[in-house]
């Protein structure tokens, strides 16, 4: 009996000793952490990026498994049109035909402004094009209702969730364009991140009710997509837009281009997408976000009128 109980004595301090050695083991919990589910995985924060320009490399989402990792990158957007959106098409090779751009293309960039996006990082100056019927009749519409500019550095602890505001920030990797990548979306030449910076111009309050522009059926509106440029994004109408930081031959001909920042103005773009950035899963892709959406304001050009616009 004296030794039975002994035996139970020793395997109980032995259950005692595993649990504190498993215990010890174990990595403390951030201060900062924050419970995600797990179908939402948690975004990844980003460095700032250098001159627009971060590596591919830095900008994929932690996964739980290989597996997931691979069947996510078999479902990565492979579309003619901005990443995010649901057309899929095998990616077109890029060709000096398909480089050919229509009479919009030809005469940017431009030298006069019409309206202007200012942010807390400067202003972006937009040239609208003449074809673009619809675009520079919602712009003129905005501009005709006045619509009052509030803070434009954004607070971190509540940060914009509507009204006008860029929210995506894709720096252009340092391989892009390489013919030594594959010709892809997926990893290849064309990104992940995608040279971009995309937001909406639809306000909030009563101007929110003005008529959103559609797709435009000009063929001007519809060259292959440089540095500098303004789309719709999705290859449809507005509101949501995005501004080129490189080159897309990749997509050819299929957005509305409805406008163009002034070259001298693009540095201001650019340092927009050096501000704070994670990766999040939006479904089909791993987009690069703002951490904190950039609001900013629409106003007219000195010297600009709404007739001109409209």
């Amino acid at each position: 009996m004296r030794l039975r109980s002994f035996v139970a004595c020793l395997a109980a301090l032995w259950l005692v000793l595993a649990l504190v050695v498993c215990l010890a083991t174990l990595e403390p919990i951030p201060r900062d952490y924050t419970p995600h589910s797990s179908s939402e995985p948690r975004p990844t924060l980003l460095p700032h990026a250098q001159n627009g320009t971060v590596r591919s490399t830095e900008l994929h989402l932690r996964r739980s498994s290989a597996a997931q990792l691979a069947a996510e990158l078999r479902t990565h957007h492979d579309t003619r049109r901005t990443p995010g959106s649901t057309a899929v098409h095998a990616p077109a090779p890029y060709t000096a035909d398909a480089a050919a751009t229509p009479s919009a293309a030809r005469r940017w960039p431009f030298t006069d402004a019409d309206a202007l996006l200012l942010t807390a990082e400067g202003r972006i100056r937009l040239t609208l094009v003449p074809e673009a019927v619809s675009a520079r009749r919602y712009v003129a519409e905005l501009l005709a209702r006045e619509p009052a500019c509030g803070a434009l550095e954004p607070s971190p602890e509540h940060p914009p969730r509507d009204g006008l505001r860029f929210y995506r920030a894709e720096p252009r990797p340092a391989h892009w364009a390489d013919p030594a990548w594959p010709d892809s979306w997926q990893g290849g030449r064309w990104g992940p991140p995608y040279a971009l910076l995309q937001g909406s111009i639809r306000p909030v309050g009563a101007a929110a009710a003005v008529k959103l522009p559609t797709e435009e059926a000009a063929s001007s509106c519809h060259p292959v997509i440089k540095r500098g440029m303004v789309a719709w994004a999705g290859g449809r109408g507005g509101p949501d837009f995005f501004i080129a930081v490189a080159d897309h031959p990749e997509w050819q001909t299929g957005h509305t281009v409805w406008a163009s920042v002034l070259a001298e103005d693009m540095e201001v773009v650019d340092a927009i997408l050096r501000r704070p950035l994670r990766v999040a899963n939006w479904g089909s892709i791993n987009a690069t976000e703002l951490v904190t959406p950039l609001p900013f304001c629409l106003q007219p050009v000195n010297g600009s009128s709404l007739e001109k616009l409209s």
